[in-house]
């Protein structure tokens, strides 16, 4: 009897097993990319293409499912982020490449030195271009203009080359001290307890 006692108990354990294993923890990512929504797996391969209008227009009619929520609001940043045409562009590098055309843009584009995305049959830019050009672009980076450093820039790097000669000579952590003249006026009300008439400008050394 103890034989197809054990039997039993060995068919209904994988059963128990799986009945008894927790549930999927959620991945964190969002629905926009994790639904299985027929919906909205359209819309995900519309996103791809560039095709956003289509696909806002596919999920205009469930507005009301999360899912939905969360891609349209993708597509919403995609236009934020990508929102400049090629003479948007042009105009914008202008200030900061040396003799740029629109060629130069066209090349970079192709070899997407300078971030760009096709969105319902337009060329679109990433806003925040040029960060991305002058990292990964050769060209772009070598007919850089530079700006010419203010004083105060200047001022502050002449500082800092003084203070680490100075704190490897003398091998002190606090070396090179300035002295700040700062004048200032303060204004007190007439009615003032303990004030007095003919309060006037003062000078404050601070070293």
């Amino acid at each position: 009897m103890k034989t197809p006692f054990l039997l039993l108990v060995l068919l209904f354990m994988p059963t128990l097993m799986i009945s008894a294993a927790p549930p999927a923890l959620p991945t964190g990512a969002s629905l926009a990319w994790t639904s299985t929504d027929p919906a909205i797996v359209q819309a995900r391969e519309l996103i791809n293409t560039g095709e956003l209008a289509k696909a806002e227009a596919l999920l205009r009619g469930h507005s009301s499912d999360t899912a939905a929520v969360e891609t349209l609001e993708i597509i919403r940043r995609i236009r934020q982020d990508y929102s400049l045409t090629a003479a948007d562009m042009l105009k914008k590098l202008q200030p900061s490449i040396r003799e740029l055309t629109t060629d130069d843009i066209s090349r970079w584009t192709q070899t997407r030195e300078l971030q760009a995305r096709t969105i319902d049959g337009q060329l679109a830019y990433f806003r925040r271009e040029p960060s991305n050009l002058f990292r990964f672009c050769p060209d772009a980076i070598a007919r850089r203009l530079s700006s010419l450093p203010s004083s105060s820039d200047t001022a502050l790097t002449d500082h800092l080359a003084q203070v680490i000669a100075e704190a490897k000579r003398t091998g002190k952590v606090e070396v090179a001290p300035i002295a700040h003249r700062i004048r200032f006026t303060l204004t007190v009300p007439a009615n003032t307890p303990g004030a007095k008439a003919g309060g006037r400008q003062t000078d404050l050394q601070q070293s």
